[in-house]
């Protein structure tokens, strides 16, 4: 049967495909969707060639309701600003957005609160499946809460917890701070102060390491645990700029704060690298920016995105039965924020 002469400016409709392709709107509807029905493949071709043939785009809404899926994933953050500011959530959530709709699914936002320990209410209704970013410190107990629901769910974090999550991605960020701290070290620095703006004990960890295997006496002043505020970034800065010894490096466990900081230090006379080398943490597109450039731990947030999203889809669609348990590697992107202690002025 010939295809209908529709105009040229009256889109086809699938009752318009089904009549001439001689099968059913639900058929037409089932073949180019996706979904499960029985056809031979030469009706089902005929199907495929009559649509493509007429320029027929199944509707969102249909293929969706064909598929028994929404197709959309969700995105759950915390709320705390000092769980936020773990990572670089807006190259992470960029970057999950663009995996999500490359297997064509939408991104839906939502936020919980760590300290209520528990799944989102409403997530399951309104997602196929979800990506959970979980704090270090409070989220210990999520990943056997979400694992009771049966939601599809893939964790961004968790490696270090003593129970691992069924499926997550992760960081070694204890291995990232040891090679930032030990490039340091290598370039001569022994007074190394450790600043972090959360209690991130891995990250804690692979300073001690570091500073331990160079057979570096730690300090216990040189490990400074700070708010996150502008007043407490400057309080810090002052008191590090009057520390008798002062340290020649910091070592920071986040790029936010070390390129502020960079700033304060500039209004107090300090010169990065010249009077004090500085490292971060997470390579934000800032990182390569700013003046000095940061040297920094970059975290590998595309691939982070893209095993997260595969994964998931995987799970939500059915075509994956394994558990997926993945730590990845921290790698050092040395800039101009660091220098060899000769080239510092050391403190009289």
């Amino acid at each position: 049967m010939p295809a209908r002469n529709l105009g040229p400016k009256t889109k086809p409709s699938i009752r318009d495909v089904a009549e001439a392709a001689g099968v059913s709107r639900a058929a037409v509807s089932l073949v180019l969707n996706g979904g499960p029905i029985r056809i031979g493949q030469e009706k089902r071709q005929r199907i495929i060639d009559v649509a493509r043939e007429m320029g027929y785009t199944p509707h969102v809404g249909a293929r969706r309701l064909a598929l028994r899926r929404m197709e959309t994933l969700g995105l759950v953050l915390p709320t705390q600003p000092e769980a936020l500011s773990e990572y670089n959530l807006f190259e992470l959530t960029h970057a999950i957005a663009i995996a999500a709709r490359e297997h064509s699914y939408d991104l839906l936002l939502h936020f919980y609160d760590p300290a209520e320990q528990a799944m989102p209410p409403d997530i399951t209704g309104r997602a196929d499946g979800s990506i959970l970013v979980l704090g270090r410190k409070e989220g210990a107990n999520l990943p056997a809460q979400w694992a009771e629901s049966r939601h599809p769910h893939v964790i961004i974090g968790g490696g270090f917890f003593l129970r691992k999550p069924d499926n997550y991605v992760d960081l070694d960020v204890a291995t990232g701070l040891m090679i930032a701290t030990r490039h340091l070290i290598q370039a001569g620095h022994r007074r190394i102060a450790y600043v972090s703006h959360t209690e991130q004990s891995e990250k804690l960890n692979g300073y001690i390491i570091a500073m331990t295997k160079a057979k570096i006496p730690i300090r216990k002043e040189w490990i400074l645990e700070i708010g996150f505020t502008e007043k407490a970034l400057q309080e810090t800065a002052e008191s590090i700029h009057r520390m008798d010894p002062r340290p020649t490096a910091l070592v920071f466990t986040s790029d936010a704060v070390a390129i502020r900081m960079m700033r304060i230090f500039r209004e107090l006379g300090v010169r990065i690298p010249h009077d004090l080398s500085v490292t971060g943490f997470d390579n934000i597109e800032t990182a390569g920016f700013v003046t000095p450039g940061l040297t920094t731990v970059r975290v590998p947030t595309r691939k982070i995105a893209d095993l997260a999203v595969r994964h998931l889809v995987g799970l939500v669609e059915k075509n994956v039965t394994r558990q997926m348990q993945t730590m990845l590697s921290a790698e050092l992107v040395v800039r101009e924020s660091t220098a060899p202690l000769a080239n510092v002025i050391e403190p009289s």
